[in-house]
């Protein structure tokens, strides 16, 4: 670790951990230098502590581990859990498994799109709402079925979904 290390906005010299606050310095030091294998718990930490993953701190991760930044963006991308932009307060799953596909799920997906102005993997402007597809919530006897937060509804038609934004909005998440 030394040297200087460039990013596509940025450059680190020398050591750019001492530029970073106390808590981000924390959540690097967790980790040792050496363990490449800590690249996936050291993206998490920093995913929990910012709630997504900047791109100056990927760029850090990559230095600190020392592991090209292409292979750590390929980490990210693979992984379903890693975020590279901030969730929505209100985070909406969609279940496209076999039994909630079969049972309207796509469906589903479609109106909360057209409703949310987004596409699936994206969050709107206001940080409101972020929309995602899971390959299966384990909520099978309830296909159709999303998460909103940490709550599944099933069993849902498109109406239900306009009825259930209605209701996140009004408590503002």
């Amino acid at each position: 670790m030394g040297g200087y290390f460039m990013g596509d906005d940025f450059c680190f010299a020398k050591d750019p951990l001492q530029q970073k606050s106390e808590e981000i310095q924390e959540i690097f030091n967790a980790f040792s230098p050496q363990d490449k294998n800590a690249i996936i718990p050291l993206l998490q930490s920093i995913q929990s502590h910012f709630g997504y993953l900047p791109q100056q701190s990927i760029a850090l991760a990559s230095w600190y581990l020392s592991i090209p930044i292409t292979k750590v963006y390929s980490i990210i991308t693979f992984s379903d859990h890693l975020r590279l932009e901030p969730k929505g307060k209100i985070h909406i799953e969609v279940c496209i498994g076999a039994g909630c596909y079969v049972k309207g799920g796509a469906e589903l997906l479609q109106v909360l799109e057209a409703e949310l102005g987004i596409k699936n993997g994206e969050t709107t402007k206001d940080l409101l709402y972020s929309l995602n597809t899971v390959s299966c919530l384990g909520a099978c006897g309830l296909a159709p079925a999303i998460k909103i937060n940490h709550h599944i509804y099933g069993k849902l038609e498109p109406k239900d979904i306009l009825r259930l934004l209605k209701e996140y909005a009004m408590r503002g998440g």
